[in-house]
């Protein structure tokens, strides 16, 4: 005996009067979905360009408030600054071995290797 406890529920759900779909709701989820056009930027490049703007609106406020004498300053403040982080022998000291493994790294390849993988190959 193969009784279903839903059938009527069924029979009703069937009878009811639906509208059908449009022709293109197929198409339409899938333009919007997975088809979609990509954003044109990369998330990289859109951070740069925030970083660029932010800096332009500074320069331009600096300049607003205190005319060009209030920029100068700054300018060579920063311009203190990294003379003095890049001048220490500290930063030389780890720029050199920075460099020196990156060098040796690039000589040597520790890279895995291509080749013949033992055990693919089946006997003949």
């Amino acid at each position: 005996m193969n009784y279903e406890p839903h059938d009527d529920l069924d029979r009703l759900l069937f009878a009811l009067p639906l509208e059908e779909p449009p022709k293109d709701l197929r198409a339409s989820i899938l333009a919007s979905t997975i088809y979609r056009p990509s954003f044109p930027f990369k998330v990289w490049e859109t951070w740069a360009l925030g970083i660029v703007m932010a800096v332009g609106v500074w320069l331009c406020v600096m300049i607003a408030q205190g005319g060009g004498q209030a920029f100068i300053a700054t300018v060579g403040l920063f311009g203190e600054f990294f003379a003095r982080f890049f001048v220490s022998s500290g930063t030389g000291l780890w720029l050199a071995v920075g460099g020196g493994i990156a060098f040796l790294l690039l000589i040597l390849n520790p890279g895995p290797m291509l080749g013949v993988v033992p055990g693919r190959y089946s006997r003949r």
